[in-house]
């Protein structure tokens, strides 16, 4: 089968997209008197979609044409996750960016994503509370208004443990002695910021707010009963539970 002088055409579902070698149509999905194509600034009836020896051609009324049905442009996905913990609102920050194509956009694939998390579009954005942990390889691809879809794209999400607390104070000191606290912090997201969340810690200590840490000389004989809570970057709270130190 020869193909009459006239070139290719491509396929696809945005008229505006004008090209050297060809111009796109109304419809990727061709058949007998099928939609209006364009070709330049002319519209030309598609009459049948014909096959020979593996390739494909369209017979027009003006002609018959390569049928190229490569994306007239490209879609891009770019950006990355920032890391979210496990029983924490995940905050995405803004999600990853589209380039190319027309909007909007709808989602082809979004796969691997940790349990409880959900793609959206505008950008490509994830919403939602997981309770995995670990790094995730994620995919995501999406396709534009025309039907055009977006080169996959991985990337990788990290899922922290919830923050936690840990530690016994003193059970006992003396006045005058030195008085030292201090709890470990494990998993969640720093910065953490410290604080005294019930009773009092001992006279003559204080509370490191960055580290959780109290320490301090005795001043006074008393039974101090305290909790120690940790609030992490991403909001996220634990506490060291009450802890007693009896002073003489």
């Amino acid at each position: 089968m020869a193909r009459k002088q006239g070139g290719s055409i491509y396929v696809s579902t945005d008229p505006s997209v004008t090209l050297a070698i060809g111009i796109a149509g109304q419809s990727t999905t061709i058949g007998r008197l099928g939609p209006t194509i364009y070709k330049g600034t002319n519209q030309v009836q598609v009459q049948d979609l014909l096959t020979e020896d593996g390739f494909n051609f369209l017979q027009t009324e003006d002609g018959l044409y390569d049928l190229v049905t490569e994306s007239p442009y490209s879609i891009t996905l770019s950006g990355s996750f920032p890391v979210g913990e496990s029983g924490v609102p995940y905050v995405d920050g803004g999600g990853l960016t589209i380039t190319g194509g027309t909007a909007p956009y709808t989602i082809l694939q979004a796969t691997n994503l940790p349990a409880g998390l959900v793609a959206s579009i505008g950008s490509l954005r994830l919403t939602g509370t997981t309770t995995d942990t670990g790094f995730k390889g994620m995919t995501f691809q999406v396709a534009d208004v025309n039907g055009v879809p977006s080169t996959p794209y991985s990337v990788v999400i990290n899922i922290k443990s919830a923050v936690s607390m840990s530690g016994t104070a003193p059970a006992t000191a003396s006045v005058g002695t030195v008085y030292a606290y201090h709890p470990t912090t494990s998993n969640g997201v720093s910065p953490f910021v410290y604080a005294v969340t019930a009773g009092a810690i001992p006279s003559g200590t204080t509370l490191n707010t960055a580290t959780g840490f109290v320490d301090g000389t005795l001043t006074t004989p008393q039974t101090a009963t305290f909790t120690i809570g940790v609030t992490d970057a991403l909001g996220a709270t634990a506490n060291t539970g009450s802890q007693t130190s009896v002073i003489t």
